[in-house]
């Protein structure tokens, strides 16, 4: 990526934030019957935004490529699919061949082909979400490989500085807008899903756009947002700090107003955020998203992401048979860090090698 705007330093600290969207993510599954962490889920927009940031980063520095597509998507498939395809075929022997309890899981047998097709999210949303949380988090993986499957393109038709600028807003202002529309349409439809928009494609690209745009804004018309970048902070911060004000714990992401703009604001509120980490004009922000144990957990991230529900689900209830419930969620949380980093180590990070045989010219 050679005229990539992020340097290695700022490399360092987005994965420090990666690391802060994963950690917001085990807080909001693994710590929600001991306080108010619901918030925390708005973490999964920062790993949208910097999803968005960093393929769009790729594709357009590297559109000149005579194996563009070719090169992305088998990059993408070494990265993603190893892990990702490990989990799924080990939940399904699970569930048929060991478990003492079948029964339990016949939702999830249900819906087994969208797992296999990363489609599990319009599953959950026409079929129901399986009562058993082992596998719910991946919804939000079927949604970025959906995207993955058409943002090349979308970008390679992209002849200008323009058309990139306004297809990346255009992305982001579509899914607010649409989000809007579907929530008013499914109120007065009846779902097996209460909250069919949390899990729809189009609703949930906003974050990911804004990433896209940033990159483009940096790229394209970085005095710009050398201008506004503190306007998009304070005002993001504001607003949604006032929607979280607005919730209690019942209302959790359903509530009117964060449903409808709260994951929008949420999105751009990060996507400040990846621009102040790309900066690096604040010695503080430096030290703390740099740091060596953020940075390590950013790296592991995808592992800790792709484990972390299955880990919890299948632990927890015989942990809490000998200690206290927190005890046995923070030993959860314990082995779901020594797990990923194994599988970092002995699994993602051998197979990350075979990109190079991928690399972009």
């Amino acid at each position: 990526m050679k005229n990539f705007a992020i340097t290695n330093t700022n490399h360092r600290n987005l994965d420090g934030l990666r690391a802060i969207g994963i950690l917001g993510v085990l807080a909001t599954h693994f710590f929600w019957r001991f306080g108010n962490v619901l918030f925390c889920w708005v973490s999964i927009d920062l790993l949208f935004a910097l999803s968005g940031l960093l393929i769009t980063g790729i594709l357009i520095e590297t559109k000149e490529d005579k194996k563009y597509f070719q090169k992305f998507y088998m990059r993408r498939v070494l990265r993603i699919f190893p892990l990702y395809y490990l989990l799924v075929i080990g939940f399904t022997i699970y569930i048929y061949f060991i478990t003492n309890r079948p029964q339990d899981f016949q939702d999830y047998k249900d819906h087994l082909v969208s797992f296999y097709t990363y489609t599990q999210n319009w599953s959950f949303i026409y079929n129901g979400v399986p009562v058993e949380g082992h596998l719910h988090h991946t919804w939000s993986l079927a949604v970025d490989e959906q995207i993955y499957l058409v943002w090349p393109l979308l970008i390679w038709l992209c002849k200008t500085k323009k058309q990139l600028t306004w297809l990346c807003a255009g992305i982001l202002l579509f899914s607010f807008g649409f989000r809007v529309i579907y929530i008013a349409w499914s109120a007065n439809h009846e779902s097996l899903n209460p909250f069919p928009y949390f899990f729809h494609t189009l609703c949930r690209i906003d974050s990911f756009g804004a990433g896209a745009l940033l990159y483009c804004l940096i790229k394209f018309h970085p005095q710009w947002l050398t201008k506004t970048r503190m306007i998009l902070l304070s005002v993001s911060t504001f607003v949604l700090l006032l929607l979280f004000a607005l919730l209690d714990n019942t209302t959790y992401f359903t509530g009117y107003f964060m449903s409808n703009f709260g994951i929008t604001v949420a999105g751009i509120h990060f996507t400040t955020w990846l621009y102040f980490a790309i900066e690096r004009n604040y010695a503080f922000l430096n030290v703390v998203w740099g740091s060596k144990i953020l940075v390590y957990i950013g790296k592991i991230s995808y592992s800790i992401y792709v484990y972390h529900l299955l880990l919890y689900n299948l632990l927890l209830p015989k942990l809490s048979e000998s200690m206290n419930l927190f005890a046995a969620t923070l030993v959860c949380l314990l082995i779901t860090f020594a797990v990923s980093m194994l599988s970092y180590t002995y699994i993602e990070k051998p197979i990350i090698k075979l990109k190079r045989k991928f690399s972009y010219q």
